[in-house]
């Protein structure tokens, strides 16, 4: 066998869909790996005690850390342009941005903080003060197809509201 034919790849046995399967795991598994930011050095540095009596690697090991963020903000309230039209057209065009906005931050923060394994929100109306959405979101659910429906998406990761009419009614 010459060295030409030793590099040319082998037709794999295991279907296409399979291997495309594999390789986002791999991909969702490496993510996870790499989850070494300032939050996980900060614990194992705290953990780190001070050694007992000539004992080597005497230190606490770290086998799990979970990192839960706990977010409040006001929805944005409709558009300026958009004062001008009737209630129930506010009313809707404003649910629609706020879940907007609620899908949109998740996956930023979820994005900018790779420590974070748990997201917990709460999002309160501008005018009223009265909380319109709540969740708990844990990393591997927030991972939603984008071809879902926006209310299903947001459900499927863990987010709660009520909609009567287009309008948020407040939950507890």
């Amino acid at each position: 066998m010459s060295a030409h034919e030793l590099r040319k790849p082998r037709p794999s046995s295991v279907p296409l869909e399979t291997r495309t399967l594999l390789a986002a795991l791999k991909g969702r598994l490496k993510f996870k790996i790499n989850r070494s930011g300032a939050i996980t050095r900060k614990v194992r540095r705290a953990l780190a005690l001070q050694p007992r009596g000539f004992v080597a690697r005497d230190i606490l090991l770290v086998s799990h850390l979970a990192v839960r963020l706990h977010v409040e903000w006001l929805a944005r309230d409709v558009h300026p342009w958009d004062r001008h039209l009737p209630q129930e057209r506010r009313a809707e065009l404003f649910a629609h941005q706020c879940l907007e906005d609620v899908d949109a931050a998740i996956r930023r923060l979820l994005g900018k903080l790779p420590e974070v394994d748990v997201l917990e929100i709460a999002v309160f109306d501008p005018n009223s003060r009265a909380k319109i959405i709540t969740g708990l979101i844990r990393r591997d659910d927030a991972v939603t197809p984008k071809r879902l429906a926006l209310g299903m998406r947001l459900k499927a990761m863990g987010v709660a509201y009520r909609l009567s009419n287009l309008r948020f009614e407040p939950i507890q």
